[in-house]
């Protein structure tokens, strides 16, 4: 890396370039167009996981990151979700990843609990920061969605 006299850093475009052949020869990651790609990144993802697991300070904790951002934009493009009602998203997650009241008592008590999944309750951003901090996900996912012309606001 260079600096310029600006501030900016201008890379060394050697450098790099054999940086992503030796990193190509490992990992075989590029763009993700097929399923395949999707697989492979999938795999790779969860190799890193046992490696990496929750460690922000690990050396290999962005690329972590990336692959995950990576395979979340394939997912949402190759198998778009219709947009739900965020208890049914929460009755979702909780199916999905065997989860139960007492799994998430440490977030809410299962009287709320039941009343959110029944739909008699909303989501507020609190707990839904909480929810999406505890499944790894957006908070957006339970939060009611309005379209107000082109923006979105989140209730």
């Amino acid at each position: 890396m260079n600096n310029l006299s600006d501030g900016t850093l201008k890379p060394d475009v050697d450098e790099l370039q054999a940086a992503w052949v030796a990193f190509q020869r490992i990992a075989r990651l590029r763009a993700l167009k097929t399923d395949e790609d999707h697989l492979h990144a999938l795999n790779l993802v969860n190799v890193m996981w046992d490696v990496v697991g929750e460690d922000v300070t690990h050396p290999l904790a962005s690329l972590f990151e990336l692959l995950v951002i990576m395979i979340s934009d394939y997912e949402k493009k190759r198998y778009p979700m219709p947009q739900s009602e965020p208890h049914e998203m929460l009755a979702f997650m909780m199916e999905q990843g065997e989860r139960n009241a007492a799994d998430l008592a440490e977030i809410l008590d299962s009287d709320l609990l039941a009343e959110i999944l029944a739909g008699q309750k909303k989501i507020d951003v609190t707990l839904a920061n909480k929810l999406a901090e505890y499944f790894h996900v957006t908070p957006q996912l339970f939060l009611v969605t309005e379209i107000l012309g082109s923006k979105s606001v989140y209730k």
